[in-house]
């Protein structure tokens, strides 16, 4: 899987497209996959270092394209700004899992 070019103020994604990092805040994270997820797929995600996070990590699924943001700015947080609304769905993933080396 790879990362949307289109992506909240606060995360920098690598050459590749692989590798999404939050540079800071704990708002402004928002990132795309950069393809359609097919119905039954599966996708790996795998958490990087991150000594100075604490909280939950929302994983989510819209049915909209990422490229109907390219000249906006994106909400700040995905619960509840994007949840809010049709087509957008999220839940956190439970705190003891969003650390260093989860899968």
């Amino acid at each position: 899987m790879k990362f949307h070019s289109v992506h909240g103020c606060n995360v920098v994604i690598d050459e590749g497209g692989s590798r999404a990092s939050r540079t800071s805040s704990f708002c402004d994270g928002i990132t795309f996959s950069s393809k359609p997820l097919s119905i039954n797929s599966r996708i790996s995600v795998h958490l990087g270092a991150n000594e100075d996070w604490t909280g939950a990590l929302r994983i989510g699924i819209t049915t909209h394209d990422p490229v109907t943001f390219a000249n906006k700015k994106l909400p700040r947080y995905v619960c509840p700004d994007l949840t809010s609304k049709a087509g957008f769905w999220a839940r956190p993933l439970p705190e003891a899992w969003a650390r260093n080396g989860t899968r």
